[in-house]
């Protein structure tokens, strides 16, 4: 495997070197200190993975995937702030690692973009260019294990945990299995009209047509499906019925 680890801090790039190396025996590493050398090294090594650092001297790794014509490749942020780059780097299902790295993220990063390389990449990449700096999204990618899909997040009905999977229900009818956690998505979506409503599920209150509180309480959604309230989220969902805005 071939990784590029593009970031001005000569120390992160030493530290995530020995860990990639300690663990992959075959890995062949090409390092760069900003934006520029970073775009050469691309080009010319053509990496299977890229760790990439989010501000740099000349730029940011957003300006970076700009720059290039082809980004076939999955890409690590390695970052230690920026609230919304993060934000971003979520909603267009991309990896992040924060600074300082942990040996056992690096390696399970490596492990998780080994099986996706045979993805089109694309979506997810054109997603992130163009929403960077944005506080708000109006759509989510989501990816499975054969495809990347763009999604608009007012075609979410709900979403049920399965065990370490998020199912997504969409208002055209299609279920989509996502290896993410409910929790992960539950911290994702809380800001965008989303509700947890119990431990299994999360639903978007724009598909709400009703609360049923008799016998424990239930969901009815505008499709006719039924999504059941613990007991101990029934003020949550209250509360959030009196504070939503409609889009």
């Amino acid at each position: 495997m071939r990784i590029a680890l593009i970031d001005d801090e000569a120390s992160v790039r030493e530290t995530v070197g020995i860990i990639l190396r300690h663990h992959f025996t075959e890995v062949q590493i090409a390092e760069a200190n900003s934006v520029a050398q970073g775009v050469s090294i691309v080009n010319d090594f053509k990496p299977d993975l890229v760790f990439l650092d989010i501000e740099m001297g000349d730029g940011t790794g957003f300006d970076l995937l700009t720059r290039l014509d082809n980004v076939s490749f999955p890409v690590v942020f390695v970052t230690a702030h920026d609230h919304y780059a993060i934000k971003a780097i979520k909603f267009s299902a991309l990896d992040y690692i924060l600074k300082p790295a942990d040996p056992e993220e690096i390696v399970k990063a490596v492990k998780k973009a080994a099986g996706a390389m045979a993805k089109d990449h694309h979506a997810q990449h054109d997603f992130l260019r163009k929403h960077a700096n944005d506080e708000h999204f109006d759509r989510i990618v989501l990816s499975d294990q054969s495809n990347v899909y763009l999604v608009k997040l007012e075609d979410i009905i709900s979403c049920k945990a399965e065990d370490n999977y998020t199912q997504f229900m969409l208002n055209d009818g299609r279920e989509l299995m996502i290896s993410r956690t409910l929790k992960y998505y539950d911290e994702l979506l809380r800001t965008q009209g989303f509700v947890r409503v119990h431990q299994s599920y999360l639903i978007n209150l724009h598909h709400l047509d009703r609360f049923d509180k008799r016998e424990g309480g239930e969901l009815v959604m505008k499709n006719g499906s039924l999504i059941p309230v613990a007991s101990r989220r029934k003020e949550v969902v209250m509360e959030a019925l009196r504070h939503y805005k409609a889009w």
